[in-house]
């Protein structure tokens, strides 16, 4: 049987194994979705994928550490948390600019954030339903 400290090597080893799989895909994404910001607004379009990455990138691994957390105690709680975590800063961010009225100034972003944050929403899915075969 696992001690509590193998049981926290392993839990902190798989949320950072699990963020560099999420890493990965955001960089493959840049690397896709950089010449077409820069096609589209020059340097202002590199910005804004630049920005949507981060963006993704930070509520990914927030809400993959924050799964990762209570998956064992309560993991309805934990895939909850993880759900709003990821959720809410895009949908913050696309409230602020749509609120300012700038939705058709930034519509270029709001189309990268979207697709950065499918992307990251199918590694995240997929990483905990085989974390989830695993344990079961």
């Amino acid at each position: 049987m696992n001690t509590p400290s193998e049981k926290a090597h392993c839990n902190k080893t798989g949320t950072l194994q699990s963020v560099a799989w999420l890493a990965a895909v955001v960089a493959i994404g840049l690397l896709l979705l950089l010449p077409v910001g820069y096609w589209q607004n020059g340097l202002h379009g590199v910005t804004e994928v630049v920005a949507a990455a981060l963006i993704s990138l930070f509520s990914g691994g927030l809400a993959m550490a924050a799964f990762y957390r209570y998956r064992l105690q309560q993991p309805l709680v934990g895939l909850l948390l993880a759900m709003a975590i990821r959720l809410i800063p895009p949908l913050v961010v696309c409230l602020v600019i749509a609120a300012n009225g700038m939705a058709a100034v930034y519509f270029g972003f709001v189309c990268y954030l979207l697709t950065f944050f499918m992307a990251c929403l199918a590694v995240e899915t997929y990483l905990a339903v085989r974390l989830v075969d695993s344990n079961a």
